[in-house]
Formats: C-alpha cells, structure tokens, sequence
C-alpha cells in the first residue's frame, strides 16, 4: 500500500510540473470528488471555497469506507483486532493557491467513524460509532479546466470506550488519498 501511495505521489509531482492549457479557474466555487488509499478503500468529498490575493477558505464534507484494522494486545486481553469501516467527516479548509492551478491545504474538522473490536480469545466483538478531531494537509492541482488532482493526508483522533469489553483507549487513524475534483 506504501508502495502506491508513493507512486501515486510521484505521478501528482509530475503533473504539479507540467504547464496546464486549462481555463483559469473561478475564484470561488463547488466541487465534489472520489478518492482512494491508505485505510480508506475509497470514498468521495464535497465542498466549496473561495479564493482571494492567493488565500483560499472553504469547507468540505467527507465519507470513507474500507478496511482498516489495527491488531494489538492490551493487558487483560488476547490479541485484538481494532477495525474502521466507515467514516463522515467535515473540515474547514484554508490554503494557498501558488498560481491558478496549484494549491496546498490545511484542514481542521471532525470526523465520525464506526469502529468494530474483536478479542479473539475471549470471543467479544463490539461495535460503536466514536467521533473526534481531525487534521490533514494537502496538495491541488489542477489538470484540465475544471479537473484537479489531490494528494492529501489526514489523521483522525478518537477515544473508543467499549463498555462491553472495557476497552478505553484513544486511536488515531492516518490516511493517505489521491483524488480527482470536478469544480462547477
């Protein structure tokens, strides 16, 4: 999986490197995009941004799923699988656009995430939905009039209380994703 992502990161490189015929683009706007790697085998983003004296601003709404799972042994308990299927998610953007088709991000939000625990020696399985923090960075550019490319990187902090099994313990979850936008 590393190995994609960091093919996947040269390929974005190599196109933030070419000059692009493209339109320029709107200041302002709605985009909606796919996305995929890391833990998350796939999922899609929406949002909408403004751009002023290169500074962008917007917000953005997320959902992932895929597969995710961290296996462990926590004291107390046999080996545990800690799973991520599912993830909604928002966040405020801003950045800063170099020129009319490059642009790196911050983002700040939460995300929402339904996390699945199985002890394998005991036979406990629990599921529970468990919110908290999220933060990213990233890269845009833009590939043809209204098409851009994305690099981005995200962690998701929660504190996943399982009652059932009595787990207490704070998870982060970090994903790397490339993604195309459409911007209308």
């Amino acid at each position: 999986m590393l190995r994609k992502l960091i093919l996947a990161s040269a390929s974005l490189l190599a196109l933030a490197a070419a000059p692009v015929t493209a339109n320029a683009q709107s200041p302002y706007g709605f985009y909606v995009g796919v996305a995929g790697g890391g833990v998350s085998a796939g999922g899609g983003y929406a949002g909408f941004g403004i751009t002023s004296s290169g500074i962008y601003t917007g917000i953005e709404a997320q959902y992932d799923f895929g597969n995710g799972e961290h296996n462990t042994v926590l004291p107390g308990f046999g080996p545990l699988s800690i799973g991520r299927d599912h993830t909604f998610g928002g966040a405020g953007r801003i950045g800063y656009a170099f020129d009319k088709e490059t642009m790196v991000f911050g983002k700040v939000g939460y995300a929402f995430s339904h996390y699945t625990a199985k002890d394998v020696f005991a036979g406990i399985s629990e599921k529970k939905w468990q919110g908290g923090l999220k933060v990213g960075v990233g890269v845009e550019r833009e590939i043809a009039a209204n098409f851009a490319l994305r690099l981005d990187y995200d962690a998701d902090f929660a504190s996943l209380k399982l009652p059932v099994s009595g787990i207490n313990s704070d998870i982060v979850t970090q994903t790397g994703r490339v993604g195309l936008s459409y911007k209308f």
